[in-house]
């Protein structure tokens, strides 16, 4: 299983609207590219404005923060199943500091990314 399957099996939540599953597709699709909401728009046939606010208002959440999460989500399965280190998992993943992506991982699970690799390592 490669990484963009392992973030989708996480994020099965449906909206019902085409362009917020195709953008959230392609979010996860494109986790290790840098991304912006003109790409996701153009992708998905609509305008950034729309989709943005299409996106917040059927998700809960900004794209940017659905993408944060996905990434996260995809560093923990990076963690749990292979011994890159934390600087290449944090470059991987778009984070522009293991800090960073330190203090964004510790925000969203409660713990850092060693402790997680400690506790989840296969």
């Amino acid at each position: 299983m490669n990484l963009c399957e392992m973030v989708r099996e996480t994020k099965r939540q449906d909206t019902g609207n085409v362009h917020v599953e195709q953008a959230k597709q392609y979010l996860s699709t494109h986790l290790t590219q840098e991304i912006r909401t003109e790409d996701v728009a153009e992708a998905v046939g609509v305008s950034p404005y729309h989709l943005s606010r299409l996106f917040k208002a059927l998700t809960g959440q900004t794209m940017r923060e659905y993408l944060t999460n996905a990434r996260i989500e995809a560093a923990k399965q990076l963690l749990a199943a292979s011994d890159r280190s934390l600087p290449q998992i944090a470059s991987l993943l778009r984070f522009c500091h293991q800090s960073y992506f330190t203090c964004i991982f510790r925000k969203q699970t409660g713990i850092t990314p060693g402790q997680y690799r400690k506790e989840h390592h296969r």
